[in-house]
């Protein structure tokens, strides 16, 4: 979970396909991202995240809600997906 804006989130994400480290496609109402494996530096990227993923606690405490945060999600980002082989493409 982020307590970013979710326009934040977006340009980050824009700044990052705009570089071509990561890729996306659309449904029509998501957009989907993901790691480019045609970059030069996936298999590095890869790596460090598997590490980093590799210290992450079984059972991490929630992240406290701020008293202005609403119930519902207005946006879903997927953490560590790529470090532990999921697919979400």
């Amino acid at each position: 979970m982020s307590f970013l804006a979710l326009r934040t989130v977006q340009d980050e994400l824009a700044k990052l396909e705009a570089a071509e480290l990561i890729v996306s496609r659309s449904n029509g109402y998501q957009r989907f991202y993901r790691a480019n494996p045609k970059h030069s530096l996936y298999r590095p990227l890869k790596e460090i995240i598997r590490t980093g993923a590799a210290h992450l606690k079984t059972n991490p405490r929630p992240l406290p809600q701020p008293a202005s945060a609403p119930h519902a999600a207005t946006a879903h980002l997927i953490f560590f997906s790529f470090a532990l082989g999921r697919r979400f493409d």
